[in-house]
């Protein structure tokens, strides 16, 4: 195994580590939106899916590698839940409420 291959693998490592961290942001996220009335209810929930999913990926990787392609389908659905929380914050968050 090369350098580069040995730092591309690394990299991946090392991803995979940070995605850990970053699904159990996911879950008190999903609850506040859930709880907080300013976004759809539905949002949260799938947020809160979303860290499960983020889970199973990455014990997937370094539990069973060989089945880590299996699951990037889900993961994608659930991918596409945070850009539709920015885009929500970014056209309802902005509006100023005149009083």
């Amino acid at each position: 195994m090369g350098a580069r291959a040995l730092s591309l693998n690394l990299y991946d490592i090392g991803y995979h580590v940070a995605q850990f961290f970053f699904s159990l942001y996911l879950l008190p996220l999903g609850y506040l939106v859930n709880t907080s009335g300013f976004f759809p209810r539905v949002l949260g929930i799938v947020l809160m899916i979303s860290c499960f999913a983020y889970l199973i990926d990455v014990f997937l990787f370094f539990l069973l590698p060989s089945y880590e392609g299996v699951f990037l389908t889900v993961l994608g659905v659930f991918s596409l839940t945070e850009l539709v929380f920015g885009v929500w914050l970014l056209v309802k968050g902005v509006k100023i409420h005149k009083e």
